[in-house]
């Protein structure tokens, strides 16, 4: 089966499901789709997630109407919060001595996630289209002009991405594992 078909495959329990948020570690996305159910942790904290996740490691980005709303290099730019409270304005370089890009909070994505993430709670979104390619690329279609799109881009075949559900009886789908 080619990679093509077999992501598309894959990613077909997304299709018509919400989108419910998305965040960070470090430089891995999370996104959350479909029903929220509960999670107990090993230590046994509860607590609410999606059913269904993405988890990426490569580069991507959320568009809407031809604009880049937030993208993967967004990690590495502090906000405007962050620029204000170190006293620096937008144009002073010197903050790339002090930033800390994955200090949670500080940079562009983490304030455009929480908006994201907020809206997709009060203006539900959901999976209109599922396309994939042969590289390990996806474009997912969401409702209200949003588009989604992961896309590798090293020739190294480590993970890129990984896809998965909440079941822990069922294996997760990554894109690149090597056998």
């Amino acid at each position: 089966m080619i990679l093509k078909k077999e992501i598309e495959e894959k990613l077909s329990h997304l299709y018509k499901k919400r989108f419910n948020y998305m965040g960070r570690a470090a430089s891995l996305l999370w996104l959350g789709f479909g029903d929220m159910v509960e999670r107990v942790d090993r230590k046994n904290n509860k607590s609410m997630v999606a059913y269904y996740s993405l988890h990426v490691q490569c580069p991507w980005r959320l568009s809407s109407k031809n604009e880049i709303i937030v993208g993967s290099q967004d990690y590495y730019y502090p906000n405007q919060k962050w620029l204000k409270d170190k006293g620096f304005s937008d144009i002073d370089a010197k903050w790339e001595d002090v930033f800390e890009w994955d200090k949670i909070g500080s940079n562009i994505f983490d304030e455009k996630a929480q908006i994201i993430s907020e809206q997709a709670e009060n203006n539900p979104i959901f999976v209109e289209k599922i396309e994939a390619d042969n590289l390990g690329g996806v474009k997912l279609s969401l409702s209200n002009g949003f588009v989604f799109e992961i896309f590798p881009n090293d020739s190294l075949k480590e993970e890129s991405w990984r896809f998965f559900t909440q079941n822990p009886d069922e294996p997760h789908y990554v894109v690149f594992e090597e056998e």
